[in-house]
């Protein structure tokens, strides 16, 4: 998982060319681009305790690529926040990131917020804190290939 001020998505390949490849949801469905291309200062967060194979990652791209990005999300994300969840999550076919996110490490076993829980950043910085009592690893995109090869 990568995140860029209040963006995030999920590494879900390396690419021998292009080096390491996020995947993330657009107002078409979703895209993947190299992760090199990320301009500014990015956290590197793995919450998933057990290397992924790119099969597994493969199977969620597949699941979610028709998942176009969800504008109004923040709205949906406010209400359920403030309703102290009495608003549960909306269910569609539709994402922000940090739904996103959130999705991909529950695909795998690993949530980081209830099924009906709109997920949200500082949630799981909060989650991801108390889980590793640490903060996550901030590089520069320059500094990319401190991730070294193929993991």
């Amino acid at each position: 998982m990568w995140c860029h001020y209040w963006h995030m998505s999920q590494v879900v390949k390396y690419d021998p060319t292009h080096g390491w490849i996020i995947d993330e949801a657009t107002g078409e469905g979703s895209r993947q681009i190299p992760l090199s291309e990320v301009k500014g200062r990015i956290y590197l967060a793995n919450w998933i305790p057990r290397p992924l194979t790119e099969e597994e990652c493969e199977r969620f791209v597949t699941f979610y690529k028709n998942c176009r990005y969800d504008y109004a999300a923040y709205i949906w994300t406010t209400a359920n926040r403030l309703s102290r969840g009495f608003i549960p999550r909306i269910m569609d076919n539709r994402q922000m990131c940090w739904e996103r996110n959130a999705d991909f490490n529950g695909f795998f076993g690993y949530p980081w917020c209830q099924p009906n829980e709109m997920p949200y950043m500082p949630l799981f910085v909060l989650r991801y804190i108390q889980q590793y009592n640490t903060l996550p690893l901030e590089i520069n995109t320059k500094d990319v290939n401190f991730l070294g090869g193929r993991p």
